[in-house]
Order: C-alpha cells, then structure tokens, then sequence
C-alpha cells in the first residue's frame, strides 16, 4: 500500500463522514466555539493567547469557552497549548 493509497482512503472517509461532522458542527457547537475549533484545526494546536489574537479577542474573552471545550473533550490541553483530540474532526475542519 503506497502513501497516495492511504490519502485516497483518508480522503473517502471524510467524505463518508461529512454529513455527521456537519450534523455535529451546526448542532454542538456555539459561534464562538466553531470559530476556536477552527483556528485550533488551522493550528494544530497553540495557546489561548494565540487562539486569541488569531480571533482579534481577549485571551479572557475566550477562556471559558476553552474550558467548556474541554469538559466536553473536543479539545485537550497539554504543555500550555490546546488541540482538537479527534484529529479526523480536526482535519474535515480544515477541508470544510
């Protein structure tokens, strides 16, 4: 199996799944949570002063929304920066 194998199958999956990350998307997630997921997918990961400035926010505007995020277990936090924990979300968001 070659690399462009796994791409093309990589890529089918997320079309296969296009419809229930969209689903999830426009029923989940808040404005100000999609814009996060969004900078965070672009990323791959970074701190919130980082997602912040990429928003044109505060870094306390979006904390708590951080938070939220995590309890739910979208995103992770590890070493100051966060990241989506679902990579295959992560990677439809940048494709979307």
């Amino acid at each position: 199996m070659s690399e462009g194998d796994v791409k093309e199958v990589f890529t089918g999956m997320l079309a296969e799944l296009d419809g229930e990350f969209e689903s999830r998307w426009l029923s989940e997630f808040a404005p100000l949570q999609r814009r996060i997921l969004r900078v965070l997918a672009e990323l791959g990961e970074a701190g919130v002063t980082e997602v912040a400035e990429r928003l044109e926010v505060k870094p306390s505007d979006i904390s708590s929304t951080l938070t939220r995020l995590r309890e739910a277990m979208v995103i992770g936090l590890g070493d100051g920066s966060y990241r989506i924990v679902d990579t295959v979300f992560a990677r439809w968001l940048t494709a979307a």
